[in-house]
């Protein structure tokens, strides 16, 4: 067992590729589900879309803080304390379990007052039952971090593509129905599919974990609470979920002043982060290897090698972009054909539009996810939170608002607004990389 210190563009590549599968296969599944709803009914996909973001804020929450254990895991590797690496993971699968009481609260107490009132139909249902079963999000993230942190990426991409091929198998039975046996539950099987395929991959990993052979090397069977350990897990890993349940709490109001705006802003909304979704898979998947790689190498004691990894990372983005002009900007009216919206409509013109600053977005965003790989596995989290909603905040939901409600902005336009909010962000995180203060977590 070696150390993953090789901060090679190959080596890069080898650890990141399935990992971007592992993200295209789950985002693949949602961009399908909403395509399937949308067949089903417009205003399904809607309710369903805006539901899942909202469910969103808690449930990547708190897989956000569970996902630590890439960290801590990647600087044992690094250090060599190999029997030390499932501890932490089981720590974070205790957390995982505890928060489900919270999802229960949130989902029977607050489900009315969280999806606006004008999505109910289909939104509140779908919203209920995933939030009834919140922390398998958690647990499969815990379990995940245990492999990426070694760079043993590729059961990560295999649990998550046998669970998310049961979730398009069931999406499409448990929505339109199959014949007299199988009724057409709707939004409702959409909700069950999802859950289904969760279930399925957190399995398939804790049975891998558990095997005898990690037992005995990496100590999986050690499951006892470790209040010192949880509490050094939470301390690194929740400033950074806090980070992004604040930003995507700013996404969610942004969804709210759309819909008030008019149907075709929440449209357009709703549409551009379905392609976010779908496409987003190459910035996390990338951000997965730089974390691995930088974690150990800061195990053991290599940062100076960090800058040739952050090159290597930007250059591979870089190269995504050159990829994603062909669909994004060449062909964006085929994109809305799949979403049966005439090109030459007004709602088709304003989606073309948005299509193409939605590449911006993306160039700057996935900026964003490299240079944070980095910063996470230093333990510089505190300032991610920060960062991350200060900009949401400040330079997103503040001007979405002011702009819809005095101006005669079209639904296109609107993705201008989140792209310099993109820009601001990467801007930050890079400026916080080239300081030299984010060397804060050394494990002993």
């Amino acid at each position: 067992m070696t150390a993953i210190t090789d901060t090679s563009l190959k080596n890069l590549l080898r650890i990141s590729f399935p990992m971007m599968m592992t993200f295209m296969s789950g985002h693949g599944m949602l961009f399908v589900n909403r395509l399937l709803l949308a067949d089903y009914s417009l205003e399904a996909m809607n309710g369903v879309a805006t539901a899942g973001m909202i469910a969103a804020i808690f449930q990547f929450g708190v897989a956000s803080i569970t996902s630590i254990t890439e960290v801590f895991v990647g600087q044992n590797n690094g250090l060599k304390h190999y029997n030390k690496m499932g501890q932490s993971v089981w720590q974070m699968i205790w957390f995982a379990l505890i928060t489900q009481i919270l999802f229960v609260i949130i989902a029977y107490g607050f489900s009315d007052y969280l999806i606006p009132s004008a999505l109910h139909e289909y939104g509140l249902i779908f919203f209920k039952i995933i939030m009834y079963f919140g922390c398998l999000q958690a647990v499969f993230a815990a379990l995940s971090g245990f492999y990426v942190g070694q760079g043993k990426t590729l059961i990560v991409t295999g649990a998550a593509v046998i669970g998310n091929l049961i979730n398009l198998v069931l999406n499409y039975l448990l929505i339109f129905g199959w014949g007299e046996n199988i009724p057409s539950l709707g939004v409702m099987g959409s909700a069950i599919a999802t859950v289904a395929a969760l279930f399925v991959q957190s399995l398939i990993l804790l049975i891998a974990f558990l095997k005898p052979a990690n037992c005995t090397i990496f100590g999986t069977h050690h499951y006892h609470l470790n209040i010192k350990l949880m509490k050094e897990c939470l301390w690194v890993g929740t400033p950074a979920a806090v980070g992004h349940m604040l930003e995507i709490i700013a996404w969610s109001i942004i969804a709210h002043i759309l819909a008030a705006v008019g149907n075709d802003f929440i449209t357009i909304q709703n549409l551009c982060s379905s392609f976010f979704l779908l496409f987003s898979f190459f910035s996390e998947g990338l951000q997965k290897g730089m974390i691995a790689i930088t974690s150990n190498l800061i195990g053991a004691q290599k940062t100076r090698e960090i800058g040739v990894l952050l090159r290597n990372g930007m250059a591979i983005h870089f190269a995504v972009m050159v990829l994603l002009i062909i669909p994004l900007f060449i062909y964006p009216h085929s994109l809305s054909a799949l979403f049966s919206i005439s090109e030459t409509s007004s709602l088709g013109q304003e989606f073309q539009l948005a299509m193409r600053l939605l590449w911006f977005f993306f160039l700057f965003d996935g900026l964003v996810w490299v240079t944070s790989g980095i910063l996470v596995s230093a333990g510089d989290t505190k300032f991610i939170m920060v960062v991350n909603a200060m900009t949401a905040w400040l330079f997103a939901v503040l001007p979405v608002k002011l702009i819809t409600s005095y101006t005669n902005v079209s639904a296109g336009k609107v993705w201008g607004i989140v792209t310099v909010y993109a820009f601001f962000n990467f801007c930050f995180f890079y400026q916080r990389y080239r300081s030299q203060k984010w060397l804060k977590l050394q494990l002993d």
